[in-house]
């Protein structure tokens, strides 16, 4: 298989583009596809009532892949010293106090590879633009995304998904870096569930 040339990447842009198929004002691109209808139909697919989690443990630890460095996780209450009569208590806390809690503070970026994430509508930049033409400006240091972010998307996503596992077709645990999934691996994945 040939990779394409960077000019035919680029007419991409401009003959793949979603942009204004839903209106200029639309905030949801793909998304208005998983209509009412599409969720219900979705919802009575289902058999066994299993749920498959794809999301990752958040892990402190430096990992390779982190882009921006590792999450972390700083407890702000814990049961370590609770039985210690020397312990200093924090102001809101008594010595004759019987309960107590654990609260912890946890601080990360959602993007790079060691982390479950969704990418926003706000997430890429195209020649100073986001989806549908709204400025790359939308995006502030001071309130985050004032456009096209997940909050546009406030009842969650919920529609069918097909799990294809490509390693078996190709002959191997795992996916080398770099590997590229064709249709063809798809389909024989698909042949194989």
């Amino acid at each position: 298989m040939s990779l394409p040339e960077i000019d035919e990447v680029l007419s991409y842009f401009e003959t793949l583009s979603n942009w204004g198929r839903w209106g200029s004002d639309d905030r949801l691109g793909t998304l208005n596809y998983v209509t009412t209808d599409v969720t219900r139909a979705a919802a009575a697919e289902i058999r066994e009532g299993v749920s498959v989690s794809c999301a990752w443990d958040i892990d402190n630890r430096v990992q390779e892949g982190d882009i921006y460095g590792p999450p972390q996780r700083f407890m702000i209450n814990h049961g370590q010293g609770l039985g210690d009569e020397h312990r200093v208590l924090p102001r809101h806390r008594r010595a004759a106090d019987r309960s107590s809690g654990a609260a912890e503070y946890v601080g990360f970026a959602f993007h790079g590879m060691n982390i479950t994430h969704i990418d926003a509508l706000s997430h890429i930049f195209w020649d100073r633009r986001m989806y549908n033409g709204v400025p790359a400006e939308h995006v502030t240091s001071h309130a985050g995304a004032v456009s096209l972010a997940m909050t546009d998307v406030p009842n969650g996503i919920t529609s069918r998904g097909i799990l294809l596992d490509i390693p078996p077709v190709v002959g191997g645990e795992w996916l080398d870096l770099g590997f590229a999934v064709t249709l063809d691996h798809l389909n024989a994945a698909d042949e194989r569930k």
